[in-house]
């Protein structure tokens, strides 16, 4: 007969515990070989100590009992396939922890940074995304040193950023992970944001001082990206000037290879709305796109280079562009989970002979 190991023995053999070993038989996962029905003491084979090692491996591995009790009896191919399942399911809950560590370090960073409530975290990827969005409009700062920085600005839980050149005005709302309690308010030197933030995998939190420093932080590190920047101007009190237009819904995707007919290098492009289509023309080339436009017809003059920088910034599957008349500011306007506008100035029509 088969020599016969006490649980005490089994156990030492195996490196588990007699509980473990008890847990494991009454799950039905290593049931012991002889069970003694006078006393309860139970008995395993040497041959099974294989098989308490492969439930100890397993077990390690944090893989359910449900899961393991089906491996044990599984042929290899299904083996494998439970395996490359449990190791998915096991990424899965580490992004979750990872995301939880990361909002909890986050909540660290603001309180070693006093900042009072001044303060929102952001996935950094998609502030990268909305810096990247609105950079074209930011003015050159040897010429306009007070609109060559982005306008920074948490409001109504929302996140805005801000740039504008004088001649068109971009604005970006995100939805922050979590915003505090007061407003952050102030410019931020977009390379020196952008930089920081692309080199972050974590959430990023920019909180603002008591002094007006912005700062962008993860973990222990951290950096100075921004200030008060008193020089701004009232973008809001521009947009709320102006008043309403007529609408014209466009496919983003039909939009942009309409102007592909368009030579990139024209100086200047007419758009022209008529019911049911906006037409582009430009240095003799012409190109249609289905439009909403039920107004009567109008045509409007702007900057190639800006037009073409505002809808290739644009976000989401539509653009929206609003007219007032050929001699006010157009509004291009998208959106996704947050959204997108760019106000750009028109060019006078070309003198008619």
């Amino acid at each position: 007969m088969e020599q016969l190991l006490t649980i005490g023995e089994f156990a030492e053999r195996c490196g588990l515990s007699r509980s473990a070993l008890r847990f494991y038989d009454q799950n039905g996962l290593l049931q012991p070989q002889l069970v003694d029905s006078q006393t309860g003491y139970r008995y395993y084979a040497t041959a099974q100590v294989d098989e308490a090692l492969l439930v100890r491996h397993l077990r390690s591995a944090e893989i359910p009992v449900g899961v393991l009790r089906e491996y044990l009896s599984a042929p290899a191919e299904r083996r494998r396939v439970i395996l490359e399942d449990h190791s998915a399911s096991f990424q899965d809950r580490l992004k979750s922890v990872e995301a939880v560590i990361g909002r909890l370090r986050g909540e660290l960073d603001r309180e070693a940074a006093g900042d009072g409530g001044r303060w929102c975290s952001v996935k950094p990827d998609e502030f990268v995304s909305a810096l990247d969005q609105v950079s074209f409009a930011v003015a050159d700062p040897a010429v306009r040193a007070e609109l060559g920085a982005v306008w920074f600005e948490t409001k109504d839980g929302s996140l805005r950023l801000v740039a504008t050149d004088s001649y068109r005005l971009a604005v970006r709302d995100l939805l922050p992970a979590s915003v505090g309690s007061a407003a952050v308010r102030g410019v931020i030197n977009s390379g020196q944001a952008r930089e920081f933030a692309a080199a972050t995998a974590e959430t990023l939190v920019i909180s603002q001082s008591s002094d007006s420093l912005i700062t962008a932080s993860v973990d222990a590190r951290s950096a100075a990206i921004g200030g008060a920047g008193e020089g701004f101007p009232d973008y809001e009190r521009i947009l709320s000037g102006l008043p309403a237009g007529n609408q014209s819904a466009i496919t983003r995707s039909d939009l942009q290879r309409a102007l592909h007919v368009i030579p990139p290098d024209s100086e200047r492009i007419e758009l022209r709305f008529e019911p049911g289509s906006l037409v582009l023309d430009a240095a003799g080339h012409r190109a249609a796109v289905a439009s909403s436009w039920s107004g009567s017809s109008l045509s409007v003059h702007v900057d190639m280079q800006f037009f073409v920088e505002a809808v290739e910034a644009t976000v989401g599957p539509d653009v929206l562009i609003e007219v007032i008349d050929p001699l006010q500011p157009i509004t291009i306007r998208s959106a996704d989970t947050g959204t997108f506008s760019v106000l750009t100035m028109p060019l006078r029509p070309p003198a008619t002979t």
